[in-house]
This record gives C-alpha cells, structure tokens and sequence, in this order.
C-alpha cells in the first residue's frame, strides 16, 4: 500500500469479515465493474440512498457512506469482499448506522428478514403500533417486501401494508365467529366447519392473520 493510502476509520476492521457467520471472499480479479456486477450495482445504490436528501430513511435521516468506500468501488469491494453468491444483500447491523465495514455484511434473504422482523421495527398503523413483522404476518404479506417498500422506496405505511394483499378468505363477520369459537371447538373442528386447515385457523386465533380485525 503506498504512503498516503492507509484505510480510513470504516475501513480499519478489515480482518474482522474474517469472523462474520459468512467467510470473506477474497478478490481473485480486478475490481472493476465487469467482473463484479451485482456488488458494484449494490455500491452504486447505497450511493444514491444516500445521496438522496428527500429520502427519509436514508439520506434524509443522515445515513451516510463512509469516505473510503465514497472514494471509489474497489475500496467498497476490497473491504467487503465479493459476494458469497448472486442471491446475498448488503444489511445493516445497525439500522441507524453508516455504511461502512464495521456496520456492514453480506446476508441471505432468510437473515435479512429474521433482521427486519425483529423488535426494533415498529410501525404504526391506524393508530396501532406493532412490529413490522407483525404487520407482514397479520396482513398476509412479505415482510421483505414492507421493508423495502417502506425503508427503500418511502412508500406510505397504509399503501405498503395494502397493496397486493392477499385474497381474505372470510369476511369480518366470519373472523369474529371463529374467534368467538376459540376453546369452544377444537381448531380442526373449526377449519372443517369453513373448509380449511386447522392451521389457519390458529393463525386467525393467535392473530397472524387478519390482525387488523378487532
């Protein structure tokens, strides 16, 4: 490393990818941008997030890039390692953290999901605030998705929690009696009676499903 190129602050834990649950893939081409598409795609957007000052989750809230990985796409890549595979994302460990290495890693789609369901993202709704994990389960839909649609595209909390909802089965009237019916028939009673699993029926009891209804 010549004079003058010592790693700035987030660069200075390089070793410590070494530790992560998934190994560091060292860079065995150039780093440039045909040999390395989706990492330098996943640079290239951490950039415009935070660049975009009208983003509210990102550049409006200060999230920043750390300077070195600013200061171009090979520092990024040198630092993070190329992608165990196509299929893994960059995730923060701290939500309201830089991007920056110690704050950093690549994860799978099942680890980033268990990371947006957890209990530091809360959403409120019509005037009821619960996880967003929660929201996803009762409203039937990808938590994955919420996030994303809220935290990366600033959608609305209702346009997020709304659109592309699956198709109810039942009708409010309907979820009230199969809770009404909760330790009075058993579950597999009670899904024979409306033509489904006793599964789902338990999800209506313990409120995964149609939480919105009360």
């Amino acid at each position: 490393m010549a004079k003058g190129d010592e790693p700035s602050v987030c660069g200075i834990l390089f070793f410590m990818n070494t530790k992560l649950k998934h190994p560091y893939v060292p860079i065995t081409k150039p780093p440039i941008k045909a040999n390395y598409p989706n990492e330098h795609l996943t640079w290239r957007s951490i950039q415009q997030r935070c660049n975009n000052k009208k983003d509210p989750y990102y550049g409006g809230k200060g999230i920043k890039m750390c300077e070195r990985w600013v200061n171009g796409f090979e520092f990024f890549l040198t630092d993070m390692g190329a992608k165990p595979n196509p299929k893994f994302s960059i995730d923060r460990i701290n939500a309201d953290g830089n991007y920056e290495l110690s704050n950093c890693r690549w994860v799978t789609s099942i680890e980033q999901r268990r990371n947006i369901q957890s209990t530091n993202n809360y959403i409120t709704y019509k005037g009821e605030t619960k996880t967003l994990g929660d929201w996803a389960d009762g409203m039937g839909i990808s938590s994955v998705n919420v996030y994303q649609r809220i935290f990366k595209y600033g959608w609305s909390v209702h346009k997020a929690l709304t659109t592309g909802l699956r198709k109810r089965l039942f009708t409010k009237k309907q979820v009230l009696k199969i809770r009404s019916l909760n330790g009075v028939l058993s579950w597999q009673k009670i899904g024979d009676m409306y033509g489904v699993s006793a599964t789902e029926i338990g999800f209506i009891q313990k409120r995964k499903h149609y939480s919105d209804i009360k």
